[in-house]
C-alpha cells in the first residue's frame, strides 16, 4: 500500500438572500469540521459601492473572503516555516504570522493585488542570517504563496524574537 501525495481540503459556502449589501451566509470546512462561521460582504465594499464612506461597519463575528485569504496563507506559511525549519534541525518555540490583503477596484471588478505578510518567531540557537534565509524559503515555498505568484504581489516581512 503506498502513501497518496496529494492532501485534500473542502470548504462550503452558503449564502442567503438580500443580495450583496445586504445579504449573508455562512463559511464551513467540511473535510474537518472546524469552523463554521458568518460571511457576509466587507464594510469597506458596501462602502465603496454604495458611495457612503462610513455608512457600514463589519460585524466583528462574521468574516469575508480577504480575511479567509489571509488566514489561509498565513497559517500555510507557519505551517511550511516549520516543516522548513524541522528539515534544518531547528525547533521553534513561537511562530506567529499576520496577514493583510489589499483589494483595489479594476475596470473589471475588485482584484486582490497585495498580500502582506509579517513572520515573527522564537528559535533557539538560530542565527538572525539562517533565519532570514529560511523564512524567505518558507514562504517562496509555501503552496498558498504559489498559488498568487504572478497574481499578487507578496511581501515578507520576518522578526526573530530570540
Amino acid at each position: 500500500m503506498s502513501v497518496s501525495n496529494k492532501i485534500f481540503g473542502s470548504a462550503r459556502s452558503i449564502w442567503g438572500k438580500g443580495g450583496f449589501l445586504k445579504g449573508s451566509g455562512t463559511v464551513s470546512s467540511t473535510s474537518s469540521k472546524a469552523f463554521n462561521v458568518r460571511l457576509e460582504t466587507p464594510a469597506s465594499s458596501k462602502n465603496f459601492l454604495s458611495k457612503s464612506p462610513n455608512k457600514f461597519v463589519d460585524n466583528e463575528n462574521n468574516t469575508n473572503p480577504e480575511e479567509l485569504l489571509c488566514a489561509s496563507h498565513t497559517a500555510c506559511l507557519v505551517i511550511t516555516f516549520s516543516s522548513i525549519l524541522d528539515k534544518h534541525k531547528y525547533e521553534a518555540t513561537h511562530i506567529e504570522a499576520d496577514g493583510k490583503c489589499t483589494m483595489e477596484m479594476t475596470p473589471g471588478g475588485f482584484v486582490v493585488t497585495n498580500m502582506d505578510l509579517t513572520l515573527n518567531a522564537t528559535i533557539p540557537n538560530i542565527q538572525p542570517d539562517k533565519f532570514q534565509e529560511l523564512a524567505i524559503r518558507a514562504e517562496e515555498a509555501c503552496p498558498i504563496s504559489k498559488l498568487m505568484k504572478g497574481n499578487v504581489k507578496v511581501s515578507l516581512k520576518s522578526t526573530l524574537n530570540n
